[in-house]
């Protein structure tokens, strides 16, 4: 007599012969094959995104001391450049009143006789 392990473990096996065998001779087989290949690739971007998400937000809640030192040398680089923005502002403002002869050269000169 066949045991019931043995009976069950045939019956899988010809069930898994069917599935592959109607998934091959399947219409359109490669497209469900590259729709397949999609989907995983979307859902690993998925995972990708959500872990780097995470990974941002543990950095937010962990500041470090390096962090904070950047972020303060580069606010006193903004300042410096605004400062220069400034400065090279105000004498584009001279040099047009000098132009339209408001000022003369002397004071044009006087104002800006460090650079």
């Amino acid at each position: 007599m066949v045991d019931q392990e043995t009976l069950n473990k045939e019956h899988e096996k010809a069930r898994q012969e069917r599935v592959n065998k109607k998934k091959a001779n399947t219409s359109w087989s490669e497209q469900t094959n590259r729709k397949e290949e999609r989907d995983k690739r979307r859902e690993k971007r998925e995972k990708k995104k959500n872990w780097l998400k995470e990974q941002r937000s543990m950095e937010a809640a962990t500041p470090d001391n390096t962090s904070n030192k950047r972020l303060h040398s580069e606010l006193i680089d903004r300042k410096s450049d605004e400062d220069d923005w400034d400065d090279l502002a105000k004498e584009e403002r001279m040099a047009k009143k000098l132009r339209k002869g408001e000022i003369s050269q002397q004071d044009f000169d006087t104002t800006f006789a460090d650079l």
